[in-house]
């Protein structure tokens, strides 16, 4: 019945902050072979997501009897779709006499990204160091300060049971970052609680970190010190079981991380102001509402320990360089800006590799703002959007994926490489996902000497600048919703006067994939080209590449590739949809009978957001997968041009990617479809049903076809939709009318038929539901379901 406190209070860290999650992998257990196992489970809004097995034993180090704890941690989490799995591992080395630490070893797992701490004290010297960050630094420690094993607490046995103490305050080390927090201990009460078919009578002590404002509650066994149960921000961890290894279940974060407004803001990027009632829990950094108040952010409002309650104003002020240090900068004068110039834990500014890419990349550069451009610009268009990604700098530089986190610290590090204040900003961000609403996000502030911090996005390509969507809570704080309301928006410049270039007219327009029922627009907005994708969000698009593809600002996830132009218009439009998928494994055999140079690419390869797996195999030196979209069960395959693998149809094309050892890390998937120019006949059916009725409506359709105006698309598929639509609206009889005019346009169309059999059946009409029930089963002699319905109106 013993833990370690301090490590379970690390995992609702890592469960809630992307932003600061690490990972690793240290020397074995120790325990292996003897000493005392104990179970922990832990839980979040009543999943049981994650456990703790601790060993603990006694050993010999340097010829002296030294007493070994040792935690493995399990996390299961999934966001947005993309599973998040993560843990820790950590190694108590401890003087039994003293019951003072001599080493600490922490590791901490979050996907394939790995951060390692080691605390060696000696004396009163720490010395912490990070192999994977390069990280070293010495500590002065005295005998005042904390420093023994967080599984146990005997200073608070000492003081709180023994002596009764009722409120003290202690210097404590904290081996994850190697630093001195004061921390505060108040006694609330006693309480016997039950935990894995054992009573424990306990003292109950709310812990208060004064460096972050979180508050912990700790159970301490009266009888020896040992806390067997913890509640922080959210998450209870209690003694437990071995079944509980078995029982965990992946929680669900889209809730933590997501506040929903049902309110979506068109075209987000050129959000300028942005006016916000919130009610906001945070963990990890003492906030005041004078901390929320700072150029482009106003806030009226209270904070009550972690809860922030009032309403948020933003309207960043555009940054275009005025007065932009020279480059390379020289601030070794102004020694508040020393820490945001060091390379620090997942902010590695010293690696050689950040160094020299950082050099590269702004080299030239007339002054240190274009410099901060041009790396913002980098990151964001060479460094995937993935969760988890790489977390920290130099693992979202080698793996070329990130989540915010990941693009934000990879940022902050390139501009502390060529001497550039930077610092990682935490808070929230509007987001069209979900209906629309606010998500936990991070982003980064670079210094600009006399114009101060100035932020910038390198996870949705703000290069120059953040819109208005963004809301800033701090440093190291973490956003948990609890409601969020937008009470008015502005996007763009007002009154701005609209003038369309010659060149960027011919793109303007509808496009339609008939067969997949998709459609876009493009339209001018902004100064430039958007695309508008009907119910879910515009886009502003980036000039066209040496290639002729559009990419958005926003992301690289898709493009658009024009087609030629027909007299003053575009044709017709291909759009890339790039899908990243991991190396998950190398193929068990037939790697033989690959040829050497290909066999670095053959094995599987995954996407878990979407649950695609591709397995990459060679036959007679050509590539081939399975069909990505599932329309086939024979293997694509696919003929190398430059480094570029296409199939035959033209519709998939594969990239493999390679990290600086030239080992292949996963392949980028792009999948081709072609919308040609015109939208449904349905937008105009539509637009005159609502000024004057379907039956006005349907006569413009007929005008339409008789017209053959090239713009409009017709198919059975077009009416269906407009009919379930108003069906949606409750207007029954004019869903009819339209189901109807769909089965004169199609007779022999087996859809048309049921959709207008299922209508006449929903209104009582059985006459007619059996007549078109009857032409459906003609069509399809397989439909099992009319056949049925024909026998039931029959009798």
């Amino acid at each position: 019945m013993k833990k370690k406190d301090i490590l379970i209070k690390l995992a609702p860290l890592i469960c809630t902050i992307l932003l600061t999650g690490f990972a690793g992998a240290q020397e074995p257990n120790p325990c292996k072979t003897g000493g005392q196992t104990c179970f922990f489970g832990i839980e979040m809004n009543n999943v049981l997501y994650g456990y703790s097995v601790e060993t603990y034993c006694y050993g010999i180090l340097n010829g002296k009897e030294v007493r070994y704890e040792y935690s493995d941690v399990v996390i299961k989490m999934s966001l947005l779709g993309a599973d998040m799995d993560a843990g820790f591992k950590c190694k108590y080395t401890i003087d039994p006499v003293t019951r003072r630490a001599l080493e600490i070893e922490m590791d901490v797992i979050n996907g394939e990204s790995v951060v390692t701490t080691i605390t060696r004290i000696t004396g009163d010297t720490a010395r912490f160091s990070s192999p994977t960050s390069g990280v070293n630094k010495t500590i002065p420690v005295d005998r005042n300060v904390i420093f023994n094993s967080q599984t146990w607490y005997p200073n608070l046995y000492d003081d709180f049971i023994v002596k009764g103490t009722s409120e003290k305050k202690y210097k404590v080390y904290d081996p994850v970052k190697g630093e001195i927090t004061e921390r505060g201990y108040v006694r609330k009460s006693e309480e016997t609680i039950v935990l894995s078919d054992s009573a424990f009578q306990t003292l109950v002590i709310e812990e208060t970190d004064f460096s972050t404002g979180v508050k912990t509650t700790l159970w301490l066994n009266k009888a020896d010190g040992f806390n067997v149960k913890t509640f922080v921000a959210g998450r209870n961890i209690f003694l437990a079981d071995k079944s509980v290894t078995s029982r965990i279940r992946s929680a669900n974060l889209d809730n933590d991380f997501f506040a929903r407004v049902n309110k979506k803001i068109p075209n987000i990027m050129n959000l300028s102001w942005l006016r916000v009632k919130a009610q906001i829990n945070s963990y990890g950094e003492n906030i005041t509402p004078e901390s929320l108040n700072f150029p482009g952010q106003k806030f009226e409002g209270t904070v009550k320990g972690s809860l922030i309650d009032g309403i948020f104003e933003v309207e960043p002020t555009r940054y275009i360089g005025e007065n932009a240090p020279h480059f390379p900068p020289d601030f070794s004068k102004s020694p508040e800006l020393k820490k945001y110039l060091k390379s620090e834990l997942m902010i590695e500014s010293d690696d050689p590799l950040i160094i020299s890419e950082a050099v590269r990349i702004t080299s030239g550069s007339k002054d240190s703002w274009e410099a901060a451009v041009r790396l913002c610009r980098w990151v964001a268009e060479n460094i995937a959007g993935a969760i988890p990604g790489g977390i920290s700098a130099i693992n979202s530089l080698r793996m070329q994926e990130a989540e915010c986190g990941g693009h934000s610290r990879l940022l902050a590090a390139f501009c502390r490489a060529v001497g550039m204040p930077a610092r990682v900003i935490t808070g929230c961000m509007y987001t069209t996902y979900n209906t629309g609403g606010f998500g936990q996000h991070g982003w980064t502030e670079v210094y600009m000497g006399d114009a101060g911090w100035i932020a910038v996005d390198a996870t949705i390509n703000e290069a120059d600048y953040i819109d208005a969507g963004h809301i800033r809570l701090g440093e190291n704080a973490t956003f948990r919703p609890v409601s969020m309301e937008v009470i008015d928006f502005r996007s763009g410049p007002k009154n701005a006067e609209v003038v369309i270039p010659d060149d960027l007219r011919p793109l303007l327009g509808s496009y339609m994939n008939i067969e997949q029922y998709r459609m876009f627009k493009i339209i001018y907005k902004n100064g430039g080209l958007s695309i508008d994708i009907p119910g879910r969000m515009v886009l502003d698009l980036n000039l066209p590449d040496e290639q002729g593809e559009w990419y958005p600002k926003m992301t690289r996830e898709i493009s658009l590739l024009p087609g030629v132009i027909a007299g003053s218009k575009v044709d017709k439009i291909i759009m890339h949809q790039y899908t990243r998928l991991r190396k998950v494994s190398q193929p068990d055999s037939g790697l033989n009978e690959i040829p050497g140079d290909l066999r670095k690419f053959a094995g599987n390869y995954q996407f878990g957001p979407a649950k695609l797996s591709l397995d990459a195999m060679f036959e007679a030196g050509t590539l081939t997968t399975q069909d990505p979209l599932g329309r086939s069960k024979d293997r694509i395959t696919y003929f190398k041009k430059g480094d570029i693998w296409i199939d035959k149809s033209g519709s998939y094309e594969i990239r493999f990617t390679a990290n600086s050892e030239n080992e292949i890390t996963g392949m980028i998937l792009a999948v081709g479809t072609e919308f040609l120019r015109g939208e449904p006949v349905t937008n105009a059916v539509e637009a005159v049903s609502k000024e004057s009725g379907i039956e006005d409506g349907l006569k413009k359709y007929d005008e339409i076809k008789k017209s053959g105006n090239i713009e409009y698309f017709f198919s059975e598929n077009m009416l269906h939709q407009l009919g379930h639509s108003l069906l949606k609206e409750d207007r029954m009889d004019d869903a009819i009318k339209v189901f109807l005019k769909n089965v004169m346009e199609y007779p022999d169309s087996f859809m048309a038929n049921d959709a207008l059999a299922e209508t006449y059946l929903k209104t009582g009409e059985s006459n007619l539901a059996l007549k078109y029930f009857k032409k459906a089963v003609k069509l399809n002699p397989d439909y099992e379901y009319g056949r049925r319905m024909i026998a039931e109106l029959k009798n």
